[in-house]
């Protein structure tokens, strides 16, 4: 089968040998990006690559490498698989390079385009705009294998802020209280502010082990305790979610470090062989395990 050299968007991705109409991986070697890309030669002359993958110490994303999606001036674009629209997304053009373009995907969106790229058989791209469009369409052989490389080397982005956990927090367990017949007290109250990354703002713990309903005598508790949740405040407004489940408890031995207590399953104990500490590290990049014991 025909090889062709493919320069991304004037040299990102050095010497990077893609098979037409195959998704292959890429590392980041002699180039800046890892990930899953696949390459498409269009009648008029020119080619166009779709890469799911990362630029190095960023979060994963959609890029588009095309000539002509720079001439048409086409940004908003539709991703379907198979014919079945998977997501919608305003892509953007990737400062100091003319042809290279971002989505600028959410966690929820890498997760949402993720399997059906790597179980379909076809996708297509389709930009649209006024009277004008450009679709860049091609087959999905080979995505499986690397779309899980791309999934193994990059990372995922951030989780969005959001705006008043507490309150969502307080919504939920009033209507699943509300579904069996019940009211909510509060005892002690849910949310508490905390430090765990020793930064401005403060950061926030919510524990649903708080909630009573008059209908249940434990609805968020059991044997690996009671479910909270751990956010970290965000210069910006909000919180970022960083941790969420069943637990005993959990403590900051020091800023940046947070150790959560949950059922010894977790480090493959039994019965009532004692609970497993997890640590992690906690940075403006996310969540890091460091180890569990």
């Amino acid at each position: 089968m025909r090889r062709f050299l493919i320069l991304l968007a004037a040299g990102l991705l050095h010497a990077a040998s893609v098979e037409a109409q195959m998704w292959m991986p890429l590392t980041g070697t002699g180039g800046e990006f890892d990930g899953a890309v696949v390459c498409e030669d269009h009648p008029w002359g020119e080619s166009s690559c779709i890469l799911f993958g990362c630029r190095a110490g960023q979060p994963i994303d959609l890029y588009v490498v095309s000539r002509t999606l720079t001439r048409s001036g086409l940004t908003d674009a539709m991703l379907t698989v198979d014919g079945r629209v998977i997501s919608f997304a305003a892509f953007q053009r990737q400062e100091g390079h003319d042809d290279l373009f971002f989505a600028g995907e959410t966690r929820q969106g890498i997760e949402a385009i993720a399997e059906p790229l790597r179980r379909g058989s076809r996708f297509a791209l389709e930009f649209e705009g006024g009277a004008a469009g450009l679709t860049l369409q091609g087959s999905l052989r080979g995505s499986s294998r690397a779309i899980d490389h791309a999934l193994s080397v990059c990372p995922m982005p951030l989780p969005a802020p959001v705006a008043d956990p507490a309150g969502a927090a307080l919504a939920q367990v009033q209507r699943d209280c509300a579904d069996i017949g019940g009211t909510v007290t509060l005892e002690p109250p849910m949310a508490r502010p905390v430090d765990i990354d020793g930064v401005a703002p403060m950061d926030l713990a919510v524990d649903f082990g708080a909630v009573r309903c008059s209908s249940a005598s434990s609805m968020y508790c059991g044997s690996g305790g009671c479910s909270q949740q751990i956010y970290l405040g965000v210069a910006g407004g909000g919180y970022r979610p960083i941790y969420g489940d069943t637990m005993y408890g959990f403590e900051v031995p020091s800023p940046g470090v947070l150790r959560v207590d949950v059922h010894g399953s977790a480090c493959g104990r039994v019965g009532a062989s004692g609970a497993c500490s997890l640590t992690f590290r906690v940075d403006p990049d996310g969540v890091t395990l460091l180890f569990k014991e």
